[in-house]
């Protein structure tokens, strides 16, 4: 999506620096998934989840650094950990807790440097997501954008769990509320894509 814009050069949890693909680029990202590769803190070397790639507060003192915080319904999120990768309830649910919790942490240090999408409009409202990206980014939107095949976005429903409702509000309220509260200040696709 944003990474197939002629500006941007874009990693994939990348653990190093690929310095030949950044010459000329005018934006370099790397693509993060919380909590499994990154945190806020470096993990012991040897813990079961040590990171090797540099934590958030390492990016965080980049200069002019923005971050993109796609936030996804828990349901969503749940269902497909459970059905795509057989992880049990507590397994799925603290990993869609733990990265609703970083990502609120992230917005309010944060504030205007980083932007909240909701995964349900980027995949309902595409191209109005991706042009409230671009000028998030500083960048001109460019059609080829669209290029990314949407339909290898998961869907969240997986196994027959789709239906499923997990009750997230009820067992876990205080993350209930920061997800509630990123969705507030998650980009409104404009309509039309104008």
């Amino acid at each position: 999506m944003i990474g197939q814009h002629s500006e941007v050069v874009l990693f994939y949890e990348a653990k190093r620096l690929v310095f030949t693909r950044i010459v000329s680029k005018l934006v370099v990202g790397n693509t993060l998934c919380v909590p499994d590769g990154i945190d806020f803190k470096q993990k012991p070397p040897g813990s079961v989840l040590s990171y090797s790639i540099p934590p958030l507060e390492a990016y965080l003192r980049l200069p002019n650094r923005r971050l993109i915080l796609v936030v996804r319904h828990g349901d969503h999120v749940v269902a497909a950990l459970m059905g795509r990768d057989g992880m049990p309830f507590e397994a799925a649910s603290y990993r869609w807790r733990r990265a609703v919790t970083v990502m609120a942490e992230l917005k309010q240090r944060l504030q205007n440097a980083a932007l909240v999408v909701s995964y349900e409009r980027l995949r309902a409202a595409p191209e109005a997501c991706l042009r409230d990206v671009a000028v998030f980014l500083g960048l001109d939107y460019e059609a080829g954008m669209l290029a990314a095949d949407f339909s290898l976005l998961p869907d969240g429903e997986s196994a027959g769990l789709e239906k499923e409702k997990f009750d997230l509000a009820k067992r876990y309220p205080a993350v209930w509320e920061k997800y509630l509260a990123l969705c507030g200040h998650a980009a409104s696709p404009r309509e039309g894509g104008n």
